[in-house]
C-alpha cells in the first residue's frame, strides 16, 4: 500500500519527511504522533524565528525548506515530534558546505528521509537535464550508506518535477499531447532501471486540478505507473481572480476533502 503526505503553507499546499536531532534539547510539541500522521509544512530558513509559531498553529508531523540551511539547527528547541526532511538539490550533493552538513546528518543518523532535486525540469528552479541528474545520483545513495552505517535507514525520494510526472509514459492518466518541458520524469526513471541506482519513493507537485477526485485519481496513476510509495510535497488550486478580499475559490474544497481522504490523525 502507498502512502500519501500532505500538508499546506498558505495557500500552497505541501507535503515531506525527514528527523534530526538538534545539539539543543529538543522539546515536544504535540506529544506522540501515530505512524499514519501524514501533514507537513514547508517554509523557509530565513524564517526560522516564526518556525515554532507555526508548528504550533498547524501541527505537522514533518518539516522541509527549500535549500540545505533550511534546516533544524536553525532553532534552539527544534521539537522532538516533528520530522525534518532535508531538501537536497544539485549544489547541495556536490559544493563542500552543504555535502559535509548532511554527511555529518546521516553519520549521526538524524535523517530518515532526503528528498531529491526540485523541479529539474525548470530552468528557474533545479535546472537539470536528465543525464546530469543520473551522473550525480550516487551522491545521493552515499548518504543512503552513510546513514545506514550509523543504524539509521534513510528513504531517498526521487526528483519532483514540475510537469506531469506522466509525461512521455504509456501509463493510464498520460497527457495526450506532448509536455512543455518534455518528459523528464520518464526519462530520469528509465535511467535508474538501466543503471540499477535506487529511488525509494516519488515525491509528486500537483497545480490546477480543480477536481478533487480527479486529484487523487492522478496520483493513483502516477502510483501505478512507476510502483513507488507516493509523497505529495507542494499542491495548490491557482485562481488567478483571488486577491488580499477575494479568497482562492478552490481552497475549501481541496480541504474538506483532504480531510476525508487523508485525516490528521493526531
Amino acid at each position: 500500500m502507498y502512502r500519501y503526505r500532505r500538508g499546506v503553507s498558505g495557500v500552497t499546499f505541501l507535503a515531506v519527511c525527514a528527523n534530526s536531532v538538534a545539539a539543543s534539547p529538543r522539546t515536544t510539541l504535540f506529544g506522540p504522533l501515530p505512524k499514519t500522521c501524514k501533514k507537513g509544512l514547508a517554509v523557509k530558513g530565513a524564517e526560522s524565528a516564526v518556525w515554532l509559531s507555526r508548528f504550533e498553529k498547524f501541527r505537522p508531523c514533518w518539516h522541509y525548506g527549500w535549500t540545505y540551511k533550511d534546516n533544524l539547527d536553525l532553532v534552539p528547541n527544534y521539537p522532538s515530534d516533528i520530522e525534518y526532511v532535508p531538501l537536497v538539490n544539485k549544489y547541495h550533493i556536490e559544493e563542500p558546505e552543504p555535502r559535509a552538513m548532511l554527511e555529518k546528518m546521516a553519520s549521526e543518523g538524524r535523517i530518515q528521509n532526503l528528498l531529491g532535486y526540485n523541479e529539474p525540469d525548470l530552468a528557474g528552479q533545479g535546472n537539470m537535464n536528465v543525464s546530469e541528474a543520473l551522473r550525480l545520483w550516487p551522491k545521493y545513495e552515499e548518504l543512503k550508506r552513510i546513514s545506514e552505517a550509523a543504524g539509521q535507514p534513510l528513504s531517498l525520494g526521487g526528483p519532483v518535477v514540475a510537469v506531469s510526472a506522466l509525461c512521455g509514459t504509456s501509463c493510464k492518466g498520460a497527457p495526450t499531447a506532448p509536455c512543455k518541458h518534455g518528459n523528464w520524469q520518464k526519462d530520469f526513471m528509465d535511467g535508474v532501471s538501466q543503471r540499477q541506482l535506487e529511488v525509494d519513493f516519488m515525491p509528486l507537485h500537483i497545480y490546477d486540478i480543480p477536481d478533487p477526485e480527479k486529484f487523487l485519481t492522478f496520483v493513483d496513476d502516477v502510483h501505478n505507473c512507476y510502483g513507488l510509495p507516493i509523497w505529495i510535497t507542494e499542491f495548490a488550486k491557482r485562481d488567478w481572480s483571488a486577491n488580499a478580499t477575494k479568497p482562492n475559490k478552490y481552497l475549501w474544497t481541496l480541504l474538506r476533502c483532504w480531510a476525508r481522504h487523508a485525516p490528521r490523525c493526531s
